[in-house]
């Protein structure tokens, strides 16, 4: 199911349109229950928009009555202050008389009598009060409730009182505060305005998008569960998903995945940004309806790009993750891998150091001198700082160089060692390349390589010397031999009437065909230890080679009442391997069954298989006591049955060793106790 390209492609499409739904509605609520952007015009005719209004008012009173450093202007009998709009409301105009001083927010005009006439030819919503008698085209509820809105109480310091001191020398004049109330009915208000927000054009667009919302209300509330729920199993999905592909187990990657993850992130970022002062742009050129789809459109597209390199970042960022490769691509993980390295071979070659006292004491003594030089150029440049720095910064980035040169010294003395230790004596180490004080080291190892080089080289030599001479031999030992048998043949077909004669001939014949089998079997273990075998690969069924094999050695088993007990899987499994040498190494475990099973005994023969793997396993009881390890019963001429009473060279076990290994499969045999196991193991291939 992860690897279902059209879930996968479905999921990428409906993800974005869900999460738009659920963001959509949240906005919504949100303006809706704030009132953010004023969705409901009935607002306008509500109780508490009047309460609004006259509190408005009230603070422009205030303004007024306490003359809030503003400033005025003059026209035959009014102070007038000016004010800026501070209202939300669209065309709001406003002209507030009391007594001989007037607040406005019209500043084309210089007397009371135009600004009246100004707000007057306004076509919009009206509220003017004169003498506390109300006119309103707008304000229909009781107002009589909010005119306490508009009292002031405020002092003024017109009163003066004379005070006489008691000597009557002198008197002084002092100021007593006046308190006064400002009434409702003591302003004159004149006021405009339209049942609208001045909203900017950014605010136009969404209240446009949110009214387009506003007659699917219902239905938006039912779907952001159902669209939180889509939501939630998608991310689930894509994030498990993400990296597999049909047919191939590891995790599938491309070339993008390998571009560093913060350059990624870094364009994401740019298109992010870029896309959002674009839709900004866009909406604040909103202010009708004309280009609303348009701008509307471009808005989606844009939204829909946001979402495709954003989802582009993410999948790569999961499939690096589940690749375990995320730190080798990004430039920080670069970086910490490198610190980290770096702080390792620092402390290795500190640890390396403490092995060579003299080439440690050595360190630590060059390491003084350029402190102490440092020092030294400090002290005597101190009063120019600059050149100070700048000598000292020098010799330290040249201690570091001599630093990292014994580094690299050591990583690559180290790889010489590791070289040597897994075989690989072709590569010497030229001293040139080192410090001096791991020259010496590089001679020792050059001369360990050598020396491992030519021991192998002798011991290869000495293994081709053995596998001739056994050649050799058995061919010389060969010719004679057949000589015998024939000579045996011939006195066999002699009317020899001796009983006594007869008895020696068929001793003779035994020994010399065990003698020819022996020799033969020397030369094939020879042959086979050496990989002097020309192999045929093929595709085997190894169920029926052993089902073959086990009905040539029934005879043999019944004999010796053996009971064969199979476990077979149902269809035939198949390895490559060379057909002959297949049913000599199994033909070899039938034998030594045939030979040293315990009698009236079972013989257990299973094939188990995996995904990739063939294992056969043959167990037997042994008729007798093995007191012999597994070790010792794989070297070549031992034999399980130590008294060498029966049948056997002690080659066989060595012979399918050899054979089974190569053709590149696994051999072993396990005893435990009187239970003798014997296993191989190759590699599967398809039917």
């Amino acid at each position: 199911m992860r690897e279902n390209r059209a879930l996968k492609i479905i999921s990428y499409i409906t993800l974005p349109i869900f999460v738009a739904i659920i963001i959509m509605s949240f906005i919504y609520s949100v303006a809706k229950q704030e009132n953010i952007y004023r969705l409901d015009v009935s607002y306008f005719e509500t109780e508490e928009f009047a309460q609004e209004y006259m509190r408005r008012l009230g603070t422009i009173t205030n303004e007024l009555i306490y003359e809030s450093g503003l400033p005025n202007n003059y026209d035959d009998k009014y102070r007038i202050f000016y004010t800026s709009n501070t209202s939300i409301l669209k065309d709001y105009y406003f002209l507030v008389v009391y007594k001989d001083k007037a607040i406005t927010n019209v500043y084309s005009k210089y007397n009371i009598e135009e600004i009246k006439q100004y707000i007057n030819d306004k076509n919009g919503k009206q509220f003017i009060s004169i003498n506390g008698n109300i006119k309103s085209n707008s304000l229909n509820q009781n107002i009589d409730q909010y005119k306490h809105l508009l009292d002031h109480v405020y002092y003024n310091t017109s009163k003066t009182t004379e005070q006489v001191t008691t000597d009557k020398s002198s008197s002084t004049i002092s100021t007593t505060p006046v308190y006064q109330t400002a009434k409702f009915e003591d302003y004159q208000i004149y006021t405009t305005y339209k049942a609208e927000y001045d909203l900017t054009g950014e605010e136009e667009f969404i209240v446009g998008i949110l009214r387009l919302i506003q007659p699917y209300e219902n239905i938006l509330y039912i779907s952001v569960p159902i669209c939180a729920i889509l939501t939630l199993m998608s991310i689930i999905y894509l994030v498990i998903s993400i990296g597999h592909k049909k047919g191939k187990d590891e995790i599938d990657t491309n070339d993008f995945d390998k571009i560093p993850f913060e350059i990624i992130l870094l364009i994401v970022w740019v298109i992010v940004i870029i896309s959002l002062l674009i839709v900004k742009f866009i909406m604040s050129f909103y202010g009708s309806d004309v280009y609303y789809k348009l701008y509307l459109s471009a808005a989606i597209c844009l939204y829909f790009v946001i979402y495709i390199v954003f989802m582009t970042a993410m999948t790569t960022f999961i499939k690096r993750i589940k690749a375990n490769n995320l730190v080798q691509t990004s430039i920080i993980g670069k970086i910490c891998t490198s610190i980290e390295k770096l702080l390792k071979n620092f402390k290795n070659s500190l640890n390396n150091m403490t092995i060579s006292a003299s080439n440690g004491a050595k360190l630590i003594i060059s390491i003084a001198i350029y402190l102490t030089i440092m020092v030294i150029v400090f002290l005597i440049l101190r009063n120019q700082i600059f050149l100070a720095i700048l000598i000292d910064t020098l010799i330290m980035i040249y201690a570091i160089y001599q630093i990292i040169k014994r580094i690299k010294s050591f990583e690559m003395l180290e790889d010489g060692l590791k070289n040597i230790y897994q075989g690989n004596n072709n590569k010497k180490l030229d001293p040139n390349d080192f410090t001096k004080e791991f020259r010496n080291a590089v001679n020792y190892i050059n001369d360990i390589s050598n020396g491992f080089d030519n021991a192998i080289k002798e011991k290869i030599k000495s293994e081709r010397l053995k596998t001739e001479l056994i050649t050799n031999v058995s061919h010389d030992i060969k010719t004679p031999l057949t000589s015998i048998i024939n000579y045996v043949d011939l006195l066999k077909r002699e009317n020899i009437k001796n009983d006594k004669a007869k008895e020696y001939i068929e001793i003779l014949e035994n020994k010399a065909l065990r003698l020819k089998r022996l020799t033969e079997d020397l030369v094939e273990a020879s042959k086979a230890s050496s990989g002097n075998v020309k192999l045929k690969l093929e595709k085997i069924g190894i169920t029926e080679l052993l089902k073959q094999t086990t009905a040539e050695f029934e005879e043999k088993f019944q004999e010796r009442k053996l009971e064969i007990i199979t476990d077979f899987p149902k269809e035939e499994i198949y390895i490559r391997a060379d057909s002959r040498y297949m049913y000599r190494i199994i033909e070899n475990a039938f034998s030594n069954i045939s030979k040293y099973a315990l009698e009236n005994s079972r013989v257990y023969i299973d094939v188990r298989t995996n995904e990739n793997k063939v294992n056969v396993a043959i167990k037997n009881i042994s008729s007798d006591k093995l007191n012999i390890s597994e070790e010792e019963l794989m070297q070549r001429f031992v034999r399980g049955d130590k008294s060498r009473t029966t049948d056997g060279s002690g080659l066989g076990l060595s012979i399918a060793k050899s054979l089974t290994e190569l053709q590149t499969g696994k051999f072993n045999i396990r005893i435990d106790g009187d239970l003798f196991k014997f296993e191989i193991e190759f590699d599967k291939i398809q039917a």
